[in-house]
């Protein structure tokens, strides 16, 4: 038996008829139908139960008591004439003996309805706190959270984290918004600062050798309301893992989020893992925003080639022309006008428009700017009847800004565009470490400092000589169809080079090859990304970079060529692609760094030595500088042509020119990709690939205990391995790592 009460008003059922009960809770209503009878309304926090007064006394009891007054009837219970599904307890009712008055509500009217306590006033809602939360669909969000985090942490302690609850009062570091400050009363001129975050904390406990921890965080932040999170605190499922990489992260979260959602979420469809990854870069360029909604299948374009010298004013040389292209579009003059003007409210740029009437003819907003090279807007935008085309205007920040909520607002608002009833997970990958901050026009952390930036410290030393321009992007010079000259204005390099790969492969999808030639970028690390992005994308990627001077061309004595590294890879459905990544020395210098510290010595001649000798002896080829070419003279002549190649299509800088700036930076780098698809279907093409290998698998090898294998097999091979079993490393590399 429960204090003060034998049931809840939510727990009755048909099996409880005859019963005699107590139940407590709020009057929430009471309708009289006449002298001697009446219907009350009992809440509590379990739900409700309906009351029959069926006395001119117990009527008059009832309408004595004002709404949402505290009261508990005593009575039987019994079946209800007129049963009502909108109800738990719909079956039954209880007729009273007896009615207590526990606490009465002073005032004839309340504020606001209860049952609609949202719709009122905020400063209302706020004074009179106790009333908004007996709203059931308050209370039904309170739950909600409580059920969330309940399960959140059930599954981060089942995936081995340690709940560790971090110190509220610290000092402040930068997080990227400005602290809530609280005065010390002990230390007078002093203040504490309230967590935007737990970082510090959670790296130290990192340091300090707890492995896993999480917590629930408060966040405090003295900023204004966002869409995603209330104005000054928030919380956060704030998570740390020591000797972790990104995979190890993102595989916890893709197993912790899904059934989180599948259980508790508003929608029966959610993507499971592994959730797509998209480069913030492409985010950006794609979707106008590092928040996409997946759920809505509109794309943003880029049409500055082709509008940028239309005559319309906005769209004039040095702006950027961004446009979002609707299908199937039947709406009004009016929703245009009503839309466009909310998405400008939202970015703060003005929006523009044209449409494609059902008679193939452009008609409306700035089409008669458009209509004189209408033949090559529709063949970029791939114009169709009924089509409309919104577009933004302006320098990169801002058109993309523009650009990224006409995605979101027609998205949501013209039908068959989003998929409404699902959640759709993402992640945003190689996000930039600094931006320019929107008030003080200075450089900012965009992430907390605490975060390594790709690259790692060697990328930070480099920024801090002026090697690196961590704000700088790779950005089109100039087209000539499905070739395109870009600038890296010595950017960040594996991020540069990655867009140029994806740029590349999205000309090959509409032409069926893209060529992409970066000039001046930075060290694009380790090659094989690129030509592996291009076979993920189903192309075949052709890719290779220039370096400083560090070979003799054939028949030299000093290094005046690079060792330029080449990749070529061809795509294969089952993601087992063939790939060759080699640089066009013998040895690359890492290969021969990790076998000097192993202390072993080449299997084959790698390079000379002072005395201008073939040798085997990895640390004496360091020290001479002088790595062998590949195939000897040919690939001295392979390195030079490479170099010739990459300079003359991008206009950046030659091998013996990087040579001169003191650090290998400023280099060439050239992306080529090409669909197969355009000539044999993807099954057709596998049907080729495999023949093929399998004839090459079916040689016999040379040593009784060898093995044939084609290009990119053993790297393969190597990935699952390392998957498994953890990536092996040098001892005194490793060393060397933890003295840092």
């Amino acid at each position: 038996m429960m204090q003060n009460r034998t049931h809840t008003c939510g727990e009755l059922r048909l099996s409880d008829a005859g019963k005699q009960v107590k139940i407590s809770g709020w009057m929430e209503n009471v309708r009289v139908v006449s002298a001697n009878l009446a219907f009350v309304v009992v809440r509590d926090f379990y739900g409700t139960t309906q009351v029959v007064a069926e006395t001119e006394d117990m009527v008059n009891t009832f309408k004595a008591i004002t709404k949402e007054s505290t009261i508990s009837v005593e009575g039987v219970v019994r079946e209800r004439d007129s049963k009502t599904d909108k109800m738990a307890t719909g079956d039954i009712e209880i007729v009273p003996a007896k009615v207590e008055v526990l606490g009465r509500c002073q005032h004839s009217e309340l504020p606001f309805q209860i049952n609609r306590s949202r719709e009122a006033d905020e400063a209302q809602r706020l004074k009179y706190r106790y009333l908004d939360l007996r709203n059931p669909a308050v209370k039904k969000n309170i739950i909600l959270r409580c059920n969330v985090v309940a399960a959140l942490r059930k599954s981060m302690t089942e995936h081995g984290f340690l709940e560790i609850t971090t110190p509220i009062l610290t000092a402040s570091s930068p997080e990227g918004a400005r602290d809530y400050l609280v005065p010390a009363r002990n230390h007078p001129g002093k203040f504490y600062a309230l967590p935007q975050a737990p970082q510090q904390f959670k790296q130290l406990l990192m340091t300090s050798g707890f492995d896993r921890y999480f917590q629930i965080a408060p966040c405090f932040r003295d900023e204004d309301a966002r869409a995603d999170r209330s104005p000054g605190e928030f919380y956060q499922l704030d998570m740390e893992m020591a000797f972790a990489t990104q995979e190890d992260v993102f595989a916890v979260l893709e197993d912790v989020l899904p059934p989180i959602f599948a259980q508790y979420g508003a929608y029966n469809r959610a993507s499971g893992a592994p959730f797509t990854r998209i480069p913030y870069t492409e985010a950006m360029e794609n979707y106008g925003s590092d928040k996409p909604d997946l759920r809505i299948d509109l794309r943003v374009q880029d049409v500055t080639a082709v509008l940028g010298g239309c005559g319309f004013e906005p769209f004039a040389e040095g702006n950027l022309v961004k446009a979002v292209k609707v299908s199937e579009f039947h709406e009004t003059r009016k929703f245009i006008d009503k839309t466009l003007a909310d998405v400008e409210t939202v970015s703060g740029g003005k929006a523009y428009w044209f449409r494609m009437d059902e008679n193939g003819e452009l008609v409306g907003g700035i089409s008669k700017f458009v209509n004189p090279i209408k033949e090559k807007v529709v063949e970029a935008l791939g114009l169709k009847a009924n089509d409309f085309v919104a577009l933004s205007a302006g320098k990169r920040e801002a058109a993309l800004k523009t650009a990224g909520v006409l995605v979101k607002t027609l998205g949501a608002a013209v039908p068959g565009h989003m998929d409404k009833e699902q959640y759709a997970f993402c992640w945003i990958v190689d996000f930039p470490m600094y931006e320019i901050g929107d008030e003080s026009g200075e450089l900012e952390f965009c992430h907390n400092p605490f975060s390594m930036p790709s690259g790692g410290l060697d990328v930070l030393l480099k920024a801090e000589k002026g090697e690196i321009d961590p704000l700088a992007r790779a950005e089109c010079i100039s087209r000539m169809g499905s070739m395109e000259r870009w600038g890296g204005h010595r950017g960040f390099g594996p991020l540069n080079a990655q867009r140029a790969m994806e740029r590349a492969c999205a000309l090959a999808k509409e032409n069926g090859v893209g060529i992409v030639a970066l000039g001046n970028n930075n060290h694009w690390m380790r090659g094989g990304t690129y030509g592996w992005l291009a076979a993920e994308k189903g192309c075949i990627g052709i890719c290779w970079s220039n370096t400083a001077p560090n070979m003799p061309a054939w028949g030299a004595k000093d290094c005046r060529i690079g060792n330029n590294p080449l990749i070529l890879a061809v795509p294969r459905s089952d993601g087992q692609h063939v790939m060759v990544d080699c640089a066009l020395s013998q040895f690359s210098y890492g290969k021969l760094e990790s076998t000097r510290l192993a202390g072993r010595q080449l299997p084959v001649p790698g390079g000379c030595d002072e005395d201008g000798q073939l040798t085997t002896d990895p640390a004496a080829i360091e020290k001479s500088g002088r790595a062998l070419p590949i195939g000897y003279w040919k690939g001295s002549g392979l390195s030079i042509l490479l170099d010739l190649i990459a300079t003359l299509l991008s206009g950046g800088n030659a091998v013996n020119t990087i040579g001169t700036f003191g650090d290998e930076i400023g280099l060439t780098q050239i992306m080529i990709a090409i669909d197969p698809t355009k000539f044999g279907t993807v099954e057709e093409n596998d049907a080729v690939i495999d023949a093929i290998l399998a004839d090459i698998k079916a040689s016999t090898p040379a040593r009784p205990d060898g093995e044939v294998r084609w290009p990119g097999e053993g790297m393969l091979r190597t990935i699952k391995e390392n998957r498994e079993l953890g990536v092996p490393v040098v001892e005194e590399i490793w060393e060397s790592v933890l003295k840092m």
